[in-house]
């Protein structure tokens, strides 16, 4: 079973990455790195600003490394 998370609440999602913790972060085409909670919501956790954010990743150390192809 596939479970879409975010339908209609994020901006073209790229990619997906999950914390130590459990938080889904991604990235979208509007400029932020989304954050969804345990209990499903969606916070916009940090702004990168600019359409062109492609990948993210979590680092061991619980960083959250942005893919920009423009920077």
């Amino acid at each position: 079973e596939v479970e879409k998370l975010g339908e209609g609440m994020l901006d073209g999602p790229e990619d997906v990455c999950v914390d130590k913790s459990g938080a889904i972060y991604t990235v979208t085409r509007d400029g932020w790195i989304k954050k969804m909670h345990k209990n499903q919501s969606w916070e916009n956790w940090k702004m990168i600003a600019g359409p062109t954010l492609l990948g993210l990743t979590c680092s061991i150390a619980g960083d959250i490394i942005v893919c920009d192809a423009d920077r």
